[in-house]
């Protein structure tokens, strides 16, 4: 027997190569170019997406004059900078401009500058952390959270990677080495650190995130959007919240960048490499103008071709009225009739109509049953998204049939749950509420709601049917304090008063 000692060797944990160790020698000059998927995309979202532009750069400023950092980094167009100086003056914040080659924070900066909003002693004190390369200075002054500020001087400043997307995913899958990262966001986690939107200026937050689902970018990212709407941009913010739960995936090879979203494509520039990485973030909502089909991101579609052709449409529009309109779509809703759901939906209608006007946005119903009502709403409005609540298991069911392409929408709870569609950053052009419903629990919880309400929505409808007991609507919005607009309907009107604190 050898009398060798033994010799004990410790084995490592070795990470598989990833996309930081096989990147080419090379890195191609910057570009940023978009393509819309079609016209019906580019006419609904190419506006949207310039109003919230227009709107992030607002949120930008008012970030450091709300005291919520120091200072902020704004790209900004010459023409636009003498409208806005007004407006920083008048908030006691200079501006200094920053010659400045490339950070990865922005993109498409073509024709565009980089000012430094804040006091004048904490500009000075940033441009002077930036000249001496102190990137840990930099992010804290621009209020960048310190894991954020950590990842970035390591992938950014260390690795001298020029796309921290892929360092972004791994770190929130864990999946190592793998080609393909698929991230699937937590249901109660909200998309505000998904900064893919990056390349056409949509976002939530001015850093890049250490992972998609960063605690303290999405606390930062919940605090600029609820700054955007105190400060008249509901709707954009709405916007944001909307855009970045979608589905959308980049890929990159050979250093250039793919994205394809429902709406657009983009290339752009990234680290280069012989093979393809691929980042997926799953999404929980898809547009109604976003492609379809067989591949991620796009939707397959939920309509049975024949049913949905031009054809079979105009045969039920020909056949008799008691066979053209299946019956849970008003048995579902309470009512013994088509005739009669329509006749009672008709002063709601009216004035919800009335109320969104030539108004996008988001309409919330309380109790919506299938979606009927909403159907009647946003049918015709692609620039309407509805949302509903509803603990009718089968009528939510056939909203999601009548509503394919929103159907995770339609929640499945109790309306007086108010975490279910409140206390984020969506807010609601309109909110429809049976005021009977109130009538229904104690009203603490009734209290609760209509508060709920008031900080969610821009305008709120309040409607009875005449079966409901003996109250009017009168008679119960006089119950919990509430003022009715004049509607000229005795079943239907506006909230006038705010709802109890």
């Amino acid at each position: 027997m050898s009398t060798e000692p033994i010799q004990l060797y410790h084995i490592a944990s070795v990470r598989p190569p990833t996309l930081v160790h096989e990147r080419l020698p090379f890195v191609l000059p910057d570009f940023n170019r978009h393509s819309w998927i079609s016209e019906s995309a580019k006419s609904v979202w190419e506006p949207r997406i310039s109003r919230i532009l227009h709107a992030w750069l607002h949120i930008e400023w008012l970030s450091v004059a709300a005291g919520i950092r120091e200072c902020a980094l704004i790209w900004i167009s010459p023409n636009v900078l003498p409208k806005v100086t007004p407006m920083w003056e008048a908030a006691q914040l200079s501006a200094v401009q920053l010659d400045i080659d490339d950070t990865g924070l922005q993109t498409n900066t073509s024709g565009l500058i980089c000012v430094i909003v804040g006091a004048l002693d904490n500009i000075e004190r940033l441009r002077q952390a930036w000249v001496s390369s102190d990137h840990e200075a930099v992010g804290r002054q621009l209020g960048y959270p310190p894991c954020c500020r950590t990842f970035f001087s390591k992938v950014w400043v260390d690795q001298r990677c020029i796309d921290t997307t892929w360092a972004m995913s791994e770190n929130t899958s864990r999946a190592w080495g793998k080609p393909v990262v698929q991230i699937e966001p937590a249901d109660d986690v909200p998309p505000l650190a998904n900064i893919l939107w990056r390349w056409v200026g949509v976002r939530a937050v001015p850093h890049l995130p250490c992972r998609f689902d960063c605690p303290d970018s999405i606390k930062f990212g919940r605090r600029l959007l609820e700054l955007g709407q105190e400060a008249g941009y509901a709707q954009e913010v709405a916007w944001i919240s909307h855009i970045l739960s979608w589905p959308i995936e980049w890929s990159a090879l050979h250093g250039i960048a793919e994205v394809k979203t429902p709406i657009l494509k983009i290339s752009t520039r990234t680290d280069a490499t012989a093979n393809k990485w691929v980042v997926q973030w799953v999404g929980t909502a898809y547009p109604e103008e976003g492609a379809v089909g067989l591949r991620f991101p796009y939707h397959v579609p939920k309509r049975p071709i024949l049913t949905s052709s031009p054809g079979y449409q105009r045969g039920l529009a020909g056949c008799a009225p008691g066979d053209s309109t299946a019956t849970w779509r008003y048995t579902d809703n309470g009512f013994r009739s088509e005739t009669a759901m329509q006749e009672l939906h008709q002063p709601i209608i009216a004035l919800a109509r009335h109320a969104v006007a030539e108004e996008s946005g988001n309409i919330l119903d309380l109790g919506c049953g299938n979606g009927t009502l909403l159907g009647k709403l946003c049918a015709d409005r692609p620039d309407l998204i509805p949302y509903g609540v509803d603990s009718n298991d089968t009528a939510l069911v056939h909203a999601r049939q009548l509503w394919p392409q929103f159907a995770h929408n339609f929640v499945d709870g109790n309306l007086f749950d108010v975490e279910l569609w409140s206390g984020n950053t969506r807010h609601y052009r309109l909110g429809l509420l049976m005021l009977g419903r109130l009538l229904e629990v104690p009203r603490e919880r009734a209290i609760r709601l209509l508060i709920s309400l008031k900080l969610s929505c821009s305008k709120v409808l309040a409607y009875t049917y005449p079966d409901w007991g003996d109250q009017s609507l009168e008679t119960i919005a006089h119950q919990f304090g509430l003022e009715l607009e004049e509607s000229g309907w005795s079943t239907a009107a506006y909230l006038k008063k705010s709802p109890p604190e």
